[in-house]
């Protein structure tokens, strides 16, 4: 969510990230189902990261091979990174599966799954960097809602990473919204973790479905309450967070409508339990009809307190104002739920971003679920339509 990573230091010379020489694979289409696998064009639409998320949790799910290439195509530098590979891994890991590929910056990859793991119900990733907890629930949560029993997962790695969803986010914001489709889960966040080294400790436990629910979430309701959460860890000096609380109480008392009638808390926390320095925010409005519409951002060496409130109460703020019931990033990441629930799902949200739009096209074409589009002419926010193919859990009985 925030743009940049958290007091980063340019290299030193000599030191400088190695650029990889990338090659695209010509492909007719973005997506070919072939007679053994499907295939996918990495670098189609939105070409990061989430094409290759998305994919590898539907190839489990399905029990069908996929190839992936141009991997990463659209990103600075393409192929597998090591919170990527690591997600993988962890997929594999769970459906003793096959991984050709498998290395950091490989741009092609081979995934065959099989059946989920008969017996191992804990399994560990470490990403052994800073690279996004978050995104390695983004890949595996979806496969333990099909899985046998409860499964637990212990997820190591950047706990508040840029260009990925804080775990605060998934916690507050994806969790308690993802529950009414029957995705209930804990997150235990046992240390954070920041960038460069990463080190965040979280646990997940998650308990499997017959089928997932179908979602409805159309009347966005009243703000009643708007809760912000400011955190800092490591050697960050003590003024940041009272600057980031004072900032943040002032911009909603002066740009938010009725302010003084809201239920307003901000928490400062002192981090005890962490690797690293690090410092940021998020901020939740919460409305009468239990949506909640989020904004974060993460400080920074040399950023001033006050720009890093400012640039999450600006992202929750528009956000807000766009009409939806759902945020930018939620709207993606209930794509996938969508098209594997039993009925008809509708969310209203602001405009769809690439990486929505990328989620329908990959999602529906490996599924076949039905979305559907269109703009509401009344306030101008898009309503995001799916008929679900009600995928049924294969270990539970049809009862149940």
């Amino acid at each position: 969510m925030a743009a940049q990573q958290p007091w980063k230091k340019k290299p030193r010379p000599g030191k400088e990230k190695k650029t990889s020489t990338f090659v695209p694979v010509p492909m007719a289409d973005q997506f070919a189902r072939e007679k053994d696998q499907d295939v996918i064009d990495g670098q189609s639409m939105e070409g990061g990261g989430q094409i290759l998320r998305n994919c590898t949790s539907l190839a489990a799910i399905f029990k069908r091979p996929i190839k992936i290439v141009n991997i990463r195509g659209k990103r600075s530098r393409p192929g597998l990174q090591a919170q990527h590979l690591t997600g993988i891994t962890l997929v594999k890991d769970m459906y003793n599966g096959n991984l050709t590929g498998g290395q950091v910056d490989s741009t092609q990859m081979t995934f065959k799954p099989g059946d989920f793991h008969p017996t191992q119900r804990e399994f560990v990733a470490d990403i052994k960097t800073a690279g996004s907890v978050g995104l390695l629930v983004q890949v595996a949560l979806p496969c333990l809602m099909f899985a046998p029993s409860k499964i637990k997962l212990k997820l190591m790695g950047g706990t508040n990473a840029t260009m990925a969803p804080q775990i605060d986010y998934i916690d507050r914001v994806f969790r308690p919204i993802a529950s009414a489709m029957g995705i209930n889960f804990t997150l235990n966040i046992l240390c954070r973790g920041y960038y460069p080294k990463g080190g965040g400790i979280v646990e997940l436990e998650a308990d499997p479905v017959s089928t997932l629910k179908p979602i409805t979430l159309l009347d966005r309701g009243d703000l009643v309450k708007i809760y912000v959460r400011i955190f800092s860890a490591g050697h960050i000096p003590p003024n940041v967070m009272a600057r980031m609380s004072k900032h943040v109480k002032s911009l909603i008392e002066s740009q938010v409508e009725n302010a003084d009638k809201l239920e307003v808390n901000v928490d400062e926390v002192q981090e005890t339990n962490s690797v690293g320095d690090g410092t940021g925010l998020i901020i939740m409005y919460h409305s009468n009809a239990g949506h909640i519409i989020a904004g974060s951002a993460l400080g920074e060496r040399g950023k001033p307190a006050e720009q890093v409130a400012e640039e999450a109460f600006k992202e929750c703020q528009r956000n807000w104002t766009e009409h939806g019931c759902v945020d930018e990033y939620l709207q993606d990441q209930l794509i996938l739920y969508m098209a594997l629930a039993n009925g008809t799902s509708k969310i209203r949200t602001g405009p769809l971003t690439l990486h929505t739009q990328t989620s329908i096209y990959f999602c529906s074409q490996i599924t076949g679920a039905k979305f559907s589009t269109h703009s509401d002419p009344d306030d101008g926010s898009i309503i995001v339509e799916c008929q679900g193919i009600g995928h049924r859990n294969p270990h539970f009985s049809s009862e149940q």
